[in-house]
């Protein structure tokens, strides 16, 4: 963990269960994914106190008891500006390394005084008013200058329906005479167009978190809200379009890919052929002669898998972390 990301902060909501309309099933598995990149060490970098997870509701319940709702995603905000605020109180300069990273999933769609809005657990098609409205929440962070950066990223739909009101947060009396740097805002769909979920996670969320991972860096190793669009863009292909807005944010610096540290693989024995799998679930096949294998990875997660994969395991299930760091890290498998 480096002392720069210690006021990153994190506001992450998943919804799946909408008893007033249809249920979903990827919202919460992709606002868990993106949990687990943000607290990564070769990720976001994230504390874990320092990311406020909006409870949801896992089973079926009435419309009354449905969570969250506007509520329970205000409390979150509310809690990572106290801790904002708190910190730069005892030391000015802190605001500089401040961003906040919002991330939602569920339904959504475009109220008429808005762009793009996450419809909360215990609304109803008579009261789709119950929502955030996204661009008003950037706006308001943008114009508070609370944070340094603000990075919102929204897996939901943002087709039109006959709702005016676009509601954004309620907060009051924040202006700190700073100039936010960056607010940006990435939605899987354009205005009118639906977001898809396929092989149990959202599309969106998919290309999102392998653009984060460091396949869209550039070539000085560097994620930037532009390599983000253009990849994630690149690979939904025609099935739909995310946008990222506004655009003036595109040279911000989301993610560094860390540098490939060397590893040494203990195998039982040589003359293996093995699968290594890779955190974002690409693998690659390993020929390995002697009992000791040297390769170069990025930190990270990592499975090692006998081929054929009917013969016998390896310790852990193969499963190792690379930590960050330098000098060659040893596996004993």
């Amino acid at each position: 963990m480096t002392a720069l990301k210690d006021l990153h902060f994190a506001v992450v909501i998943g919804i799946d269960r909408y008893p007033g309309l249809s249920n979903l099933t990827t919202a919460q598995r992709d606002a868990r994914l993106f949990r687990e990149w943000l607290v990564d060490p070769a990720g976001g970098g994230l504390l874990e106190a320092n990311v406020r997870e909006v409870k949801a509701s896992d089973r079926e319940v009435r419309i009354e008891d449905a969570l969250p709702t506007q509520l329970e995603v205000n409390e979150a905000f509310r809690d990572v500006q106290l801790r904002v605020q708190d910190a730069i109180s005892a030391d000015p300069a802190a605001w500089h390394r401040t961003r906040l990273y919002v991330f939602v999933a569920g339904h959504g769609f475009k109220p008429i005084e808005g762009q793009g809005a996450l419809i909360m657990a215990n609304a109803t098609e008579e009261m789709l008013g119950l929502h955030i409205e996204l661009d008003k929440y950037r706006s308001w962070y943008e114009e508070s200058g609370l944070f340094k950066e603000v990075l919102i990223f929204a897996d939901c739909c943002r087709k039109e329906y006959d709702c005016r009101n676009a509601y954004g947060p309620p907060f009051s009396g924040i202006r700190t005479g700073r100039q936010t740097e960056a607010a940006v805002i990435g939605y899987a769909a354009t205005v009118g167009s639906s977001a898809y979920g396929g092989d149990g996670r959202g599309l969106f969320t998919e290309r999102l978190l392998e653009a984060l991972r460091g396949n869209a860096a550039d070539r000085d190793g560097n994620v930037t809200v532009h390599q983000i669009e253009t990849y994630v863009a690149d690979l939904l292909g025609g099935v739909q379009t995310c946008e990222f807005v506004p655009r003036r944010n595109a040279t911000v610096v989301v993610n560094v890919k860390p540098p490939k540290r060397d590893v040494v693989l203990s195998f039982p024995r040589g003359d293996l052929r093995v699968e290594l799998v890779h955190g974002d679930n690409t693998s690659e096949v390993l020929e390995v002669a002697d009992a000791e294998h040297a390769v170069a990875l990025y930190p990270g997660i990592y499975q090692v898998c006998p081929l054929p994969p009917d013969v016998a395991q390896f310790a852990d299930h193969g499963l190792f972390r690379l930590p960050g760091g330098e000098g060659p890290h040893h596996v004993r498998l």
